[in-house]
């Protein structure tokens, strides 16, 4: 059932049972009074007694009326508003438990799913589609890992120094063999203003950033001549 219907469902639920307090609280009062008034009809002698006994009874009916009609309410609003919130709590459950759910993937936590017990309707919907949604991360994550662990073995592995500078002019990745070359041992990323302030390496880096085309050239860094690729 979807959770609008739920809703409209339990509301006339709710409402019924209220109006049906009043009405049976109501209909018992009447037939009590009826009954004894009819009781007391039997003994009357004088109609002039009898009309001002059922005059006062009609008042006296009117006031327990009230007085019913106001302790019935006061016992389908409390009767309601228990069956309300065991309701509401059938709908603010599942969304409780996606809400955690939401903020363990949020934080990390790729592995929180929903329980299958959250089913059918808007929230079933939901939860399905924050279950595919954290099993298509837990997927894209082992797929980055993977990646990760092949682009630093095949990096390491060259004899050659790589140096990778992204958009903002931060050095995100270095071999080995690159730290050597360029006597770096700063952890990862650090600005590219703490590569070798060497002219040519300097400006080819500026060059390509900027969009230029790739630049080979030969620089002289710490008295050894090295080959320079941007």
């Amino acid at each position: 059932m979807r959770l609008t219907q739920r809703l409209l469902v339990q509301s006339a639920v709710v409402a019924t049972l209220l109006v049906a307090i009043i009405l049976g609280a109501v209909e018992w009062r009447v037939r009590h009074r009826l009954e004894l008034q009819d009781t007391v009809a039997v003994g009357m002698a004088q109609p002039a007694d009898r009309a001002s006994l059922e005059a006062a009874a009609d008042e006296a009916l009117l006031g327990a009326i009230r007085n019913d009609v106001l302790i019935a309410s006061g016992v389908a609003l409390v009767v309601a508003l228990l069956l309300a919130r065991a309701l509401a709590g059938q709908v603010t459950r599942p969304m409780q438990e996606l809400r955690d759910m939401a903020q363990d993937l949020a934080g990390g936590d790729l592995t929180a799913r929903p329980s299958r017990s959250i089913s059918g309707g808007e929230v079933g919907d939901l939860a399905d589609s924050l279950r595919r949604v954290a099993e298509q991360m837990e997927t894209r994550l082992w797929e980055m890992q993977s990646e990760e662990a092949l682009l630093v073995a095949l990096t390491e592995s060259l004899n050659e120094g790589v140096v990778a500078v992204d958009a903002r002019k931060r050095v995100v990745r270095i071999n080995e063999r690159g730290r050597q070359l360029l006597n770096l041992r700063q952890p990862l990323p650090f600005p590219a203003n703490e590569l070798p302030q060497e002219p040519q390496l300097q400006e080819a880096l500026q060059l390509v950033l900027s969009g230029a085309p790739p630049i080979v050239r030969e620089i002289q860094l710490a008295g050894r001549t090295l080959a320079l690729t941007v």
